[in-house]
């Protein structure tokens, strides 16, 4: 009776011992778990809506967010609904951090550069120091040629502005300035016709 006694407790220490815990961020008090709102689940202390927010807050240079989740504004990569199924695969540049529930940026820059999200690579803070101007691929105003025909900020703040010179439209796939297309055609004055 004693042998079948502690062969119970065995098996019972063995199986609280190998269960998978769950993601601790995912478990919310019951007392919580129903105040978020019909369409909403809990997540990071957070009642989240399913499908994701409407309205994106910015993410931060040198993070991201794996496919399927989007970014909060209180700082982490949300997941679009509470069967979160999406695995935390971060692009190759990038690594996922399980605290943050973000991918961050693996390459730190160096002293007096920044990192530049849209191609992925690290940056000179005012530019190479020989910076090269092309009338055939104009840049934007504080951007300049860091590759053959490829547009680069000289500063981080430059990262969101493409305002091309006249005559010419930001390309977001070539990321340089190309030639407008549309030409304008003059309003003829009934005078005239």
């Amino acid at each position: 009776m004693f042998a079948l006694q502690v062969l119970s407790i065995l098996a019972a220490c063995t199986y609280m011992v190998t269960a998978v815990p769950t993601k601790i961020a995912n478990i919310a008090p019951r007392f919580l778990a129903n105040k978020c709102q019909r369409g909403q689940f809990y997540y990071r202390n957070t009642c989240l809506p399913n499908g994701g927010s409407k309205k994106q807050s910015k993410i931060p240079v040198g993070i991201t967010c794996p496919r399927g989740r989007y970014w909060h504004a209180n700082g982490f990569c949300a997941p679009l609904s509470s069967i979160d199924g999406s695995k935390t695969t971060c692009p190759p540049e990038y690594k996922w951090d399980e605290i943050r529930d973000y991918c961050k940026h693996k390459k730190a820059c160096a002293k007096r550069e920044f990192y530049w999200p849209d191609k992925g690579m690290c940056l000179v803070v005012g530019g190479p120091d020989d910076i090269t101007l092309s009338a055939e691929t104009p840049c934007p105003k504080d951007w300049s040629l860091v590759e053959e025909r490829l547009c680069a900020p000289l500063f981080p703040g430059g990262v969101d502005h493409h305002k091309c010179p006249e005559e010419y439209t930001w390309d977001k796939l070539k990321f340089h300035c190309v030639k407008s297309t549309t030409t304008s055609t003059p309003i003829l004055k009934p005078s005239e016709v």
